[in-house]
């Protein structure tokens, strides 16, 4: 069975060294001192958790003829997801803009 147009768009990556919460760090002992985490995460150990639901996901869209979206290939670069780009800081938003 072939469905028209149907996409399937794999998570994209995440962690702490991601989140805005955790790349902005505040000395709270030196008033408006912070420092930034910028070094983001590992592209392979990103790729390399473990997801029976994401294998599943990916079997069930091939089976279907659907097309695999993988923000990976659009938010990372060679071995590094970066928390912030020439945009600013990471965003899950960042393929619908």
């Amino acid at each position: 069975m072939r469905l028209r147009n149907l996409q399937h768009v794999l998570p994209h990556p995440n962690g702490s060294k991601l989140d805005p919460r955790g790349i902005v760090k505040r000395d709270l002992g030196r008033l408006g001192s912070f420092a930034v985490d910028d070094s983001g995460t590992s592209k392979q150990a990103f790729r390399a958790k473990p997801s029976q639901i994401k294998e599943r996901l990916v079997s069930i869209t091939n089976r279907a003829g659907a097309k695999i979206i993988d923000p990976v290939e659009f938010l990372c670069g060679e071995s590094v997801c970066p928390s912030i780009t020439p945009r600013g800081l990471y965003e899950a938003t960042t393929l619908s803009s």
